[in-house]
């Protein structure tokens, strides 16, 4: 049994047209990463890193449609004043919905979408293994206080990933595509095609 919900895993149900259709969304409007979250507690600081999918919209249609999946939950809305010279402040921009999941479990959202994604699909395999890295320690009884050098590499390289300009992401997605077609999970038949 996994200690918190924190490592509970959200499956996403939904069909070939509904997940090429996501995969598109998350493409084009979505963040996949993993936040770090600092605290300071009685006997020092800590640190946990949070893998999240993050999905900003207007559209209250799009909000509907991602929050009928049971994966998704509107994690926050958010409406801002327009700072711009000369012009009245109290008019607002539209309403923006962020929906998505923050947790281990989001690897069971990534995987299904892995092969239709395009653009975002470096991002999701880092995080899928790193999830699958620190679930699979919790599962052995690990309290994960502290993360491994590797699982600390998959965090810096999904920053790099998204901090990067499009044309320099194409080196990384080869290399990542490559680990990941060599790794003992694609020998479970859970690997990668380019």
């Amino acid at each position: 049994m996994l200690p918190s919900k924190r490592f509970k895993i959200m499956y996403l149900r939904a069909s070939e047209k509904d997940l090429a259709y996501l995969a598109g969304i998350i493409d084009g409007e979505a963040w996949i990463g993993i936040r770090k979250n600092t605290r300071k507690r009685k006997r020092g600081i800590s640190v946990r890193y949070v893998p999240s999918i993050l999905i900003g919209t207007t559209s209250k249609r799009l909000r509907d449609y991602l929050l009928k999946f049971e994966a998704f939950r509107l994690l926050y809305t958010r409406t801002n004043p327009i700072p711009i010279k000369g012009r009245n402040f109290e008019r607002t921009h539209q309403t923006m919905y962020y929906i998505g999941r923050q947790s281990y479990g989001i690897v069971g959202i990534l995987k299904p979408l892995i092969p239709y994604l395009i653009i975002k699909k470096p991002q999701a395999i880092v995080v899928c293994e790193f999830c699958s890295e620190c679930l699979g320690r919790v599962m052995k009884g690990d309290p994960l206080r502290e993360y491994t050098v590797y699982e600390k590499e998959l965090v810096n390289l999904v920053h790099l990933l998204n901090s990067l300009p499009e044309n320099l992401k194409r080196i990384f997605e080869e290399d990542i595509l490559k680990k990941w077609n060599s790794s003992p999970r694609a020998n479970k038949g859970e690997g990668l095609e380019l």
